[in-house]
């Protein structure tokens, strides 16, 4: 999410010597958005170095150049542009807005959020910055301040649809069903094609029993996304606990041949197949590759958690379950919903 180009106001009845500066504003301001990265930057450059603006002027110039070399992913320079800018306007609260999300991106959390504080304090109705904060709080394990924060957002801009799936994912790694359910549907009702929404709630409702629902969900994500590997694999699971053993094999296939480099999560999704049929050699040459192409995944570390205890190996097994719990505390649900196992 950007946050919003601050324009420089231009007074009427400017004199034609200074066009340039009227041209460079519109460029720097930006409000066409057919106007180039680059053109951007060489307007706010060009009102930074004449010369003729005041300071909370230059400060606008370095805010707005920033966001460009942001958007074209230089956040060491984006960072620069916005230490300037809160330099010259040290009360500028969204230049500590977008300060933190290119911190963030950067991977300083910390950072981040005390830059959000800053924001938050000089605009106490930035739900830009309270949602953005969520964000890293929920990175750092804050899920109770996560929460709180993007309450906010939504409190001052209901119509966030990032919000509340933000807030439900909380929400469903916290166990609480219920309002995960809730908020993903606010979610899905506000942005109709929002496929991970969609998916997440499909996964509530599978756990919860409600296989049609879920099924419709899967479908829906598969709509917007045809070719997306993970919604393929879930539908391909839940064909499976509904006894469609032949739709689940395509669907996984499909996931297979559709997923990147570096997706395990289909070959994981075929070796859950394999251990429902008891073909342990398939399903071990399944989840060697899935953990090949992706070590942290969490359903292939479950379904290798479960062959492992069927082959006797106790310790590999709750080894691999408490590993596949770390990289994502649902996956025991998850994997008794769609597959009907249990994660030891």
């Amino acid at each position: 999410m950007r946050p919003w180009i601050i324009a420089m106001a231009l007074l009427p009845g400017i004199a034609a010597a200074q066009s340039s500066r009227e041209e460079a504003w519109l460029w720097c301001a930006r409000q066409n958005t057919a106007i180039a990265l680059d053109t951007q930057i060489a307007g706010c450059t060009w009102a930074i170095r004449s010369g003729a603006e005041s300071p909370t002027s230059r400060a606008r110039a370095f805010y707005n150049r920033g966001l460009a070399r942001a958007d074209q992913g230089d956040r060491g320079a984006a960072i620069a542009d916005y230490n300037e800018a809160i330099r010259l306007a040290p009360r500028f609260g969204r230049a500590f807005g977008a300060r933190g999300a290119a911190r963030a991106a950067q991977g300083d959390r910390a950072g981040a959020i005390a830059d959000y504080n800053e924001a938050i304090r000089f605009d106490a109705r930035d739900a830009l910055a309270f949602y953005n904060r969520g964000i890293s709080r929920a990175a750092l394990g804050d899920r109770a301040g996560a929460i709180a924060d993007y309450n906010a957002a939504i409190r001052l801009n209901p119509r966030d649809a990032n919000a509340f799936y933000n807030r439900g994912n909380i929400r469903a790694d916290q166990g609480d069903r219920t309002d995960a359910l809730a908020d993903y549907s606010e979610a899905v009702r506000l942005n109709p094609q929002f496929a991970a929404a969609f998916r997440n709630r499909g996964i509530i409702r599978a756990a919860q029993g409600d296989y049609a629902a879920a099924a419709a969900d899967y479908n829906e994500v598969v709509r917007i996304t045809p070719n997306e590997a993970l919604a393929l694999s879930n539908r391909g699971l839940l064909h499976q606990r509904l006894g469609q053993a032949e739709a689940a094999q395509a669907d996984v296939e499909a996931a297979i041949r559709a997923a990147a480099a570096r997706d395990g999560g289909p070959h994981a999704a075929r070796a859950g197949l394999a251990l429902l049929r008891g073909d342990h050699a398939a399903a071990s040459a399944d989840l060697a590759e899935a953990l090949r192409r992706q070590a942290d995944r969490s359903l292939a570390l479950g379904l290798r958690a479960i062959l492992r205890q069927r082959q006797g190996d106790a310790a590999g097994a709750a080894a691999d379950a408490a590993a596949a719990r770390r990289a994502w505390p649902g996956i025991g649900d998850y994997i008794a919903s769609h597959l009907g196992l249990e994660l030891p």
